[in-house]
């Protein structure tokens, strides 16, 4: 069985949990503690965000088929949500969002099994 580390990038581990999409859910959650700057945003959001004055991404047209799209402060373009949140699709999140962590699959061995058993 596969165990997923979350960790920050002193290598603490932060949180473990058994999928890509709670690893992630605990990544956004810890973001949201430590600042609101981070927001993942409907395409009705974005819309009513642009009428009510907001300037940024002024280049940015809402692709076709994408439910959500992800902005923070600190990001040039919003970054548009993967269809999974499996390995791949979580980890685009954390580099495009620029966040300061990282997740380790770690492989735990089977309790039940013992080697010496068999010898």
């Amino acid at each position: 069985m596969t165990t997923l580390l979350v960790k920050d990038y002193n290598g603490k581990v932060l949180y473990e949990c058994m999928t890509y999409y709670d690893a992630w859910e605990y990544i956004y959650e810890q973001e949201m503690k430590q600042s609101p700057c981070i927001c993942k945003n409907t395409r009705e959001q974005w819309e009513e965000s642009q009428k009510l004055g907001n300037t940024f991404y002024l280049d940015f047209d809402w692709p076709e088929g994408v439910d959500y799209i992800w902005t923070a402060d600190w990001i040039a373009e919003p970054i548009i949500d993967p269809d999974v949140y499996d390995r791949e699709g979580v980890n685009f999140l954390i580099d495009e969002l620029m966040l300061n962590y990282i997740i380790i699959e770690h492989e735990d061995e089977d309790e039940c099994f013992d080697e010496d058993y068999y010898d």
